[in-house]
């Protein structure tokens, strides 16, 4: 197939439809110069929002004041969503970019951009990273509008001396197209009892526990961890878990996700006013999580990392053992 190019930007656009063609290149003459080419995060201050705006909910239900308990990831996490242009296929590198926000320690330093990120993957792959992945993406994203997963986000963060995990949740582990064990997944890992070490380092099972006391129990029922955030894949689609929710106890035990979607514009987040409103917008319930069958998690295990993550960025890393992907299956 002839490649399609946008008339005003350059961008490859072979992989859309002839309407998502049309509406990037429609795009461009609507939306101000910087958008089409940068997607400013989210203010430093809003996961304190969004801890004000728990606090504020819970307060109005009083009946779950004894049992209710949150975590969320640390309170410097930004959130990067994706601008009108590249809204169809970015939803993996604007993750990646909030993930980048919460490791940096640079005092603020920008995210890399889309095309930034691009080339690192293209870099990890010259170095042997997932050879099948690659294959399939023709060894080439960069100025493209193909989409990324999990492995792809892995290389970039390898790339740039980052270790992470990826847990595959291959099928539902519960009634009805449920999925308890991915949320017990995220809540152990939360609750700080998903460690590196914990998880398989190249293929295997990853066994779950259940916590079955308060050891874990936060002294406030809102609290920040120093976690990063999570990044979960379903079929054509990625998003960042920020946090997680539980309530009740035994069979009555309810647990949500705190979720930033990037295909939200971070408009709607903004003007979000209302606690309840924007607590709307990032709640995902077990009964959301049924909709798809498949899941996967990402997860950044700094205690393995190999260089810090500082103003400047990480060089290449030459040793193809480094881009073996440590992947864990459940069940």
């Amino acid at each position: 197939m002839a490649s399609v190019t946008c008339p005003i930007c350059g961008l490859n656009l072979s992989e859309l439809s002839a309407s998502a063609r049309d509406m990037h290149v429609n795009d461009h003459f609507r939306a101000d110069p910087g958008e089409v080419t940068a997607s400013p995060p989210t203010t430093p201050t809003f996961l304190n929002r969004v801890y004000d705006a728990l606090c504020v909910d819970i307060g109005t239900r009083p009946s779950l004041n004894s049992t209710y308990q949150c975590w969320l990831c640390n309170p410097h996490v930004q959130c990067h969503a994706s601008t009108r242009t590249d809204r169809h296929w970015s939803c993996g590198y604007r993750n990646t970019q909030t993930l980048l926000t919460s490791v940096s320690t640079g005092g603020g330093s920008p995210s890399p951009s889309l095309a930034q990120l691009q080339t690192w993957l293209e870099e990890a792959w010259s170095q042997g990273h997932d050879p099948v992945g690659a294959d399939q993406l023709d060894h080439h994203v960069h100025g493209t509008t193909k989409w990324i997963g999990p492995t792809e986000v892995y290389g970039i963060l390898r790339r740039i001396g980052l270790s992470c995990h990826i847990v595959d949740f291959h099928r539902p582990t519960g009634s009805h197209q449920s999925h308890p064990a991915l949320l017990q997944c995220i809540v152990n890992y939360f609750q700080g009892r998903l460690t590196a070490q914990s998880l398989p380092e190249h293929g295997g099972s990853l066994t779950l526990t259940v916590n079955q006391s308060d050891a874990h129990a936060p002294a406030h029922p809102v609290v920040h961890t120093t976690l990063h955030p999570l990044y979960l894949q379903h079929q054509g689609h990625s998003r960042v878990i920020l946090g997680v929710e539980q309530w009740g106890t035994g069979e009555s035990l309810t647990t949500n996700l705190l979720v930033f979607d990037p295909e939200i514009p971070l408009t709607v987040y903004s003007t979000s006013t209302n606690p309840q409103q924007l607590l709307t917008r990032l709640r995902v319930t077990p009964r959301q999580l049924a909709i798809h069958r498949q899941y996967q998690l990402l997860i950044l295990t700094p205690d393995l990392m190999d260089s810090p993550w500082q103003d400047g960025f990480a060089q290449a890393i030459h040793d193809t053992t480094h881009y073996t992907i440590k992947l864990a299956r459940v069940p």
